[in-house]
């Protein structure tokens, strides 16, 4: 759907920028409180720490003691001496079960802590945003494989997001897609045939006809980086194949190499060019139609990196807060320069028959959502602009036929450049980070409110 800035130029998204603004905002809060209660739980391990060594420290000096006291025995009867043995005894266990008490309370102590620090629960916010939401100008890559025998079909998808950031996640196929089942060449694209290398009734090689209808198709990969697929001629077992590459890098040749059953190459690509290579780009086009819409069934975050390091163990929420925020600071300070009100961030979506839906969300409740937050944790959401006045200026004169200037309709900082981007797909694909768990809870967001403009 076709979204405009509110005094009418073209706006570079083709979703609900104030609805990501409004979520974007909740997941840097709640990074932030994360951020808190790891530096809680580190003091709390800390604090642990020392009190167990005070408290056996103690509990060695009254062993020292006690171990005198009971150990001056002259003089005394052998009733007496018995006793102070058997008293000494008692001590020395009294004590051991002291310190195998204090051992254990720090144990459970830091257990606790540590429970809150793991990168599950320290990506946990990030995890819901990512399932639901994008960042601007993320560009979305797919891996989709058949199961063998009772394995489920799986599939992940890849977001390459700005500042050097990028994540997994995998995706729930719902049960009645096409790709939930392995998937026969002959239901994508009739009649595809090539011209191969193979034996003939004599076992001797010699070019002949492939007939793929029959074939199955068992791998996907759509990245920025590569474009290929491997068929099978069985759909749930381990079978020769075919490996399709349709683009290694700048390498768009079209290359085909027989495999084995276990996807070992049984001889050298060739290089389709011709009828054989238009063939193969028509299959490719149909299966890029029908399954590229998985990357809109996230289900949750496998893992994340910023810069090819993972993230939970490079940056602290903290700073993964203020990637987030850095991130939809650009065009939320756009969309406020295009708006007809200082107290609000609005948008258009054109619906179509002269009719324009009107979004906008007041700057007062987005800076709510951050307010209860300590002064330093505030100062990250400085860069969105929200709090700062800004210069009254003349209404908004009638928008003008002629298309819109690109500097004007798009921001000019490094992430948005001042010339209106290509349009990409969700085939824009980017290389794929480390691969294949979490449960994606989800972040109820508060919708904008929506006034209808004739």
């Amino acid at each position: 759907m076709r979204y405009l800035f509110a005094d009418s130029s073209a706006f570079p998204l083709s979703h609900n920028f104030l609805e990501t603004l409004a979520v974007g905002i909740d997941t840097a809060v709640a990074l932030l409180e994360v951020d808190e209660a790891l530096d809680r739980s580190r003091r709390t391990i800390e604090e642990a720490n020392t009190t167990a060594l005070t408290e056996l420290a103690d509990i060695d000096r009254y062993a020292e003691r006690a171990a005198w006291a009971f150990g001056e025995r002259e003089g005394l009867s052998n009733v007496t001496a018995r006793v102070v043995a058997d008293l000494a005894g008692l001590a020395a266990r009294e004590l051991e079960r002291a310190r195998a008490n204090v051992r254990s309370w720090r144990e459970a102590t830091v257990r606790r802590a540590e429970q809150c620090m793991s990168p599950a629960e320290q990506l946990r916010p990030f995890d819901r945003f990512l399932a639901r939401y994008e960042l601007p100008m993320t560009t979305w890559g797919l891996r989709w494989r058949a199961g063998h025998g009772d394995e489920p079909v799986q599939a992940q998808a890849y977001a390459v997001m700005q500042r050097g950031l990028s994540a997994t996640l995998a995706v729930d196929i719902p049960k009645k897609h096409l790709w939930a089942e392995p998937v026969r060449v002959g239901d994508l694209e009739k009649r595809v045939c090539i011209r191969l290398v193979g034996r003939n009734v004599f076992g001797r090689e010699a070019m002949r006809d492939e007939q793929l209808d029959r074939y199955f198709v068992s791998r996907v990969t759509h990245t920025t980086e590569r474009e290929a697929f491997i068929l099978s001629k069985r759909a749930k077992e381990s079978s020769p194949g075919l490996r399709v590459s349709m683009r290694e890098g700048v390498d768009q040749r079209v290359l085909v190499v027989r495999i084995d059953e276990n996807e070992v190459p049984a001889g050298e690509p060739v290089v389709l060019d011709g009828v054989d290579a238009v063939m193969l780009k028509r299959l490719w086009t149909r299966i890029q139609e029908t399954i590229l819409d998985l990357v809109f069934c996230r289900a949750h975050l496998v893992s994340a990196a910023l810069h090819g390091k993972p993230l939970a163990e490079s940056e602290s929420p903290a700073a993964v807060a203020a990637i987030l925020v850095h991130s939809l600071a650009p065009l939320a300070r756009q969309v406020d320069k295009h708006g007809r009100s200082s107290d609000e961030l609005q948008l258009k979506r054109d619906l179509g028959n002269g009719r324009r839906e009107e979004l906008f969300v007041a700057k007062k409740d987005l800076v709510a959502r951050y307010a209860g937050l300590p002064p330093h944790a505030r100062e990250i959401f400085a860069a969105l602009g929200l709090e700062e006045p800004r210069r009254s200026r003349p209404a908004a004169s009638r928008p003008s036929a002629s298309r819109p200037r690109s500097d004007e309709a798009y921001p000019t900082s490094d992430v948005y450049p001042a010339t209106r981007p290509p349009a990409q797909p969700v085939s824009s694909l980017p290389p794929a980070p480390p691969a294949y768990d979490l449960p994606a809870p989800s972040i109820p967001p508060r919708r904008p409110n929506l006034r209808v403009v004739a």
